[in-house]
């Protein structure tokens, strides 16, 4: 892994090394097209100052384009090492399970599983959702029922998850609008 990452900066640094001459050659035509040639009493000091003012964005280009390079290097290093630890630590685990529990535990981190698990972490297993559909179930079931014995007709049995699922919206739903409120009272 390190020696192909060697690789890939050496290839980078040899790409640097041919691209001078071009930007040397694009200002050599600046200056012949935008100023007068230099005459013999003008400074040294002053025909720096107009190399560098031409040089200077080319140089800047170059240098972000290798901090560029080098973080999409990183990134795609960390995230590789990091899923490396990941499967290593699995593996360190699983030698210490009994053989049903280490075949559980191949079905739980299979690849799909996890990404269902994932996103519906992020969506359906909101505990405002569940704390605000068990609690609208609750006091609606409630209401229903006590209102349904005086008046004295049946509760149908699925009234119970109708609320719970209304509940659950309102509270998804009400997290959502509150959440931007959140942030501007925490930067305050």
């Amino acid at each position: 892994m390190t020696e192909k990452h060697i690789k890939e900066h050496e290839r980078f640094d040899a790409k640097l090394f041919e691209q001078p001459a071009e930007y040397l050659d694009n200002t050599d035509k600046a200056l012949k097209n935008n100023e007068k040639e230099p005459t013999p009493n003008e400074g040294v000091e002053t025909i720096r100052g107009k190399i560098d003012r031409y040089a200077q964005p080319k140089i800047s280009a170059l240098k972000e384009k290798i901090s560029e390079d080098s973080r999409q290097t990183s990134h795609h290093i960390s995230k590789k090492i990091k899923s490396e630890t990941y499967q290593a630590t699995l593996q360190r685990v699983r030698a210490e399970l009994s053989p049903s529990q280490r075949l559980l535990s191949k079905a739980i981190h299979n690849k799909t599983v996890e990404s269902i698990s994932e996103v519906s972490a992020k969506t359906i297993a909101r505990p405002s959702g569940i704390l605000g559909g068990a609690l609208f179930s609750l006091v609606g079931s409630l209401i229903i029922i006590l209102i349904a014995k005086r008046i004295g007709f049946p509760v149908p049995a699925s009234i119970f998850a109708i609320l719970f699922i209304a509940g659950f919206v309102l509270g998804v739903s009400s997290e959502t609008l509150l959440s931007p409120l959140k942030k501007t009272r925490s930067k305050k």
